[in-house]
């Protein structure tokens, strides 16, 4: 999670399945953030703030951002918060150990 004040707001963003499924359908493509950063980092950013920031528009979130420092660094915390949902989809932590593993026939 980043957290940050700004403004006299306390701001937290992060990412879960929801947001980050959000901010794929809005056109977010992690792949192609070094290629094409004019369209994927503000979705990016915006998407972070959508878990507990829900209010924020993407022009409002690319001011917010445009006032920090270290944006590399922030950019680079992003995307691990955004890559860590991953986990909830192919991660194997949380397996119930009651169910079998499946096999192809």
């Amino acid at each position: 999670m980043v957290t940050f004040n700004f403004e006299s707001k306390e701001y937290r963003l992060e990412f879960d399945r929801r947001t980050a499924l959000l901010t794929e359908k809005s056109g977010f493509n992690l792949a192609e953030i070094g290629s094409k950063p004019h369209s994927n980092v503000p979705l990016l950013v915006w998407g972070a703030f959508q878990k507990n920031h829900k209010k924020v528009s993407s022009d409002e979130a690319m001011r917010i951002f445009g006032a920090l420092g270290s944006k590399t660094e922030l950019i680079n915390r992003l995307i691990d918060e955004y890559s860590a949902t991953y986990a909830d989809i192919f991660g194997e932590e949380g397996k119930d150990e009651n169910l079998t593993d499946w096999q192809a026939r």
